[in-house]
């Protein structure tokens, strides 16, 4: 088994794993790169209640926070409150303790299909 101190700058020491589980991980994050939609930036509006995602690619998109799941009906400063992940992949509210993948909600996902569901019957 590799084990190398660190990998692309992430300190790995203590964690057995092999060769090919690195290649592996890298190739579903290239995969995810080229497939999914990743955010490079989020703001949230409160004087419209939506969020705005800039894409890697490009792409703007803009949602009512009110239809967010985990989100909805929380104040304006908790949803301001708001963290992207590194890859930008997810967003995370902190206080909310709510988590959305950006490619959900690029998609038009905004929860749980039960979530889904009831936005429906609205």
């Amino acid at each position: 088994m590799a084990n190398p101190e660190t990998i692309e700058g992430i300190d790995i020491s203590g964690i057995e794993i092999s060769t090919a589980e690195v290649e592996q991980a890298k190739a579903r994050g290239s995969w995810s790169l080229e497939n999914e939609h990743h955010a490079q930036s989020v703001s949230y509006a409160a004087d419209t209640g939506l969020l705005h995602i800039q894409t890697t690619r490009g792409e703007q998109l803009s949602v009512p926070a009110a239809l967010l799941q985990g989100v909805a009906g929380a104040s304006n400063e908790q949803i301001a409150n708001m963290e992207l992940s590194p890859a930008g992949v997810g967003i995370h509210w902190p206080e909310l303790d709510a988590d959305l993948l950006v490619d959900s909600l690029c998609r038009g996902v905004y929860g749980s299909p039960r979530w889904m569901a009831s936005l429906e019957e609205q």
